[in-house]
């Protein structure tokens, strides 16, 4: 009797195991099926409720981390697209951004950050990409440890009169 309920419990662990929760429009859905209160809610009752609550605290400090790696690149891009040519911006000819100049200004922002990335100018346009870290707490009990996050966004200098692109 002992090895046949040793065998049901066995069989009856993949259907503990987390499912994979689902990333879709910047929405996330995780399901838990569990037994709070049968025969297999030692297995999967309130433990794995809590098990999915304390990864979802983990995720939410990896989403604060993308949006900052996403806002510091951001903003980085646009001190960077600010570094014009300043003889011809004085004048009111065409604007055009300054490499050297924009380059140094998207480090520096980059730098009072405290998020490294790199800064490059194409033309009137700047790119700028963002590496940071994020070490899950709870989850990194369970052996994940420090993952890479990126952030990228570009930015155009572009001249205008009353709201109007010149």
């Amino acid at each position: 009797m002992k090895r046949m309920l040793a065998v049901l419990a066995v069989l009856a662990l993949p259907a503990a195991a987390p499912a994979q929760g689902k990333v879709s429009d910047d929405v996330v859905r995780i399901g838990v099926l569990t037994d709070m209160t049968g025969y297999y809610s030692d297995l999967a009752g309130p433990g794995s409720v809590l098990a999915v609550q304390m990864a979802v605290a983990d995720l939410g400090g990896k989403v604060h981390t993308l949006q900052r790696a996403q806002d510091v690149a951001r903003q980085a891009a646009r001190a960077a697209a600010e570094a014009a040519f300043a003889p011809s911006a004085i004048k009111g000819d065409a604007a055009s951004v300054d490499p050297g100049r924009a380059v140094q200004a998207g480090q520096a922002y980059l730098s009072a950050a405290g998020i490294s990335g790199t800064v490059s100018v194409a033309g009137d346009t700047v790119t700028v990409q963002t590496t940071t870290t994020y070490t899950p707490v709870i989850l990194g009990l369970a052996g994940i440890g420090t993952q890479t996050v990126t952030g990228e966004s570009t930015a155009r200098l572009e001249r205008a009169l009353q709201g109007v692109q010149r």
